[in-house]
């Protein structure tokens, strides 16, 4: 994404936004805004991922929070979002978000098999946001998701997490 000015001919200086994205080898314009008009907007017709690129991208991001929650730092989680999230949101306060997990020692995947179960399809949004909801079951609880990506230089990037646990109903056990 590049922001800058334009000076005309006449002197007068006005914004321009040019966004771009790098895909199959190639630089794309994808829109161009200038003095707060759109000159060039490019629609990229999204679609789900296929099933196996899918499942990577939701276990790699459950993976990657498991081990934030481990190591009680959201840094690396972080450096992998998505560029909006990334403004709205800092390692700090993913921290603060999911202290609950981290203070408790909740474990979203043990011994590293994450076998997440899909509440309904992955769909995208009217905005090209990929949803992501289910689960990931674990033996005192069952670990809801919801994940949201959005698609930024030709891949997927995580723009909102929720995370939550629920008692097991074949488990009356006590969560730890």
């Amino acid at each position: 994404m590049t922001d800058g000015t334009v000076t005309t001919t006449k002197g007068a200086t006005k914004p321009i936004h040019i966004r771009l994205v790098y895909e199959g080898g190639k630089w794309k314009v994808v829109d161009v805004r200038y003095g707060g008009v759109d000159l060039v907007t490019v629609r990229v017709l999204l679609t789900v991922p296929p099933k196996e690129e899918l499942e990577r991208l939701v276990r790699e991001t459950l993976l990657g929070f498991r081990q934030s929650v481990q190591d009680k730092d959201f840094t690396a989680i972080h450096g992998k979002v998505s560029e909006g999230l990334k403004k709205a949101t800092t390692p700090e306060k993913l921290l603060e978000a999911f202290r609950e997990f981290v203070d408790k020692k909740l474990d979203i995947a043990p011994n590293n098999n994450v076998q997440p179960q899909y509440e309904r399809p992955a769909v995208l949004n009217d905005n090209g946001v990929l949803i992501v909801s289910g689960h990931t079951p674990t033996p005192l609880f069952l670990a809801r998701f919801d994940l949201n990506y959005v698609k930024e230089g030709g891949d997927w990037k995580l723009s909102f997490i929720s995370v939550k646990t629920e008692k097991r109903a074949d488990n009356p056990a006590p969560q730890k």
